[in-house]
């Protein structure tokens, strides 16, 4: 069987090399036998079909935040834009020339006006997704925890566009978080939550 099959091989190749008709003859014989015969068949008869490129996915450094207060609840956003509608944490694109921890703390003042003391990362995240224009999206996250007293979020430095895409702030417990009908990123945020009330301050 080995032997025939690579007599086909050497033939049809032979054929193709020639440019001879028989070699569609071999392709149809192929075909019949063989699931490759439909390769075969379309590389003789009909123009390969070229796809378009697909242009690689944006780099975004990412620093994020996980907001803890006295009770243990976590501080959430709720993002709306016209197809979907989802919970994340505060936090944003690391800028040029910082690192991971000064974009954390830059974004934790940019969103909720409070500052304090930032933990080390608490979780790596890396994921791809397709951003609201439609653009694709490819994430190095870095988490840092922040523990407080007060609830009270300052929104006077929002940008318009975080004015228009955030719909919602809200204490959460990790029971809540479970709960919510939208999804949450990171998805296992509420493991993140529940093991960091229980973890030593760092």
């Amino acid at each position: 069987m080995i032997r025939v099959r690579l007599s086909f091989a050497v033939v049809f190749l032979a054929l193709l090399a020639a440019g001879s008709a028989q070699a569609q003859s071999w392709a149809s014989f192929k075909h019949v036998y063989s699931p490759a015969g439909a390769l075969y068949q379309d590389f003789i008869g009909r123009p390969i079909m070229t796809l378009p490129d697909v242009p690689p996915p944006q780099q975004r450094p990412s620093a994020r935040l996980v907001i803890l207060d006295a009770a243990g609840r976590a501080l959430l956003f709720r993002f709306r834009f016209p197809d979907r509608t989802f919970w994340a944490t505060p936090g944003g694109a690391v800028d040029e020339g910082e690192t991971f921890e000064q974009a954390a703390r830059r974004e934790l003042l940019e969103e909720t006006g409070l500052t304090g003391d930032l933990s080390a990362e608490v979780l790596r995240r890396h994921t791809i997704f397709t951003g609201p224009s439609g653009n694709r999206v490819e994430a190095d996250e870095r988490y840092f925890c922040l523990r407080t007293e007060g609830a009270e979020i300052d929104r006077s430095r929002w940008e318009p566009v975080e004015q228009e895409m955030i719909a919602e702030t809200a204490w959460l417990s990790p029971a809540d978080i479970r709960a919510l009908p939208d999804p949450v990123f990171p998805e296992n945020f509420a493991d993140l939550v529940d093991y960091l009330k229980e973890a030593p301050r760092v």
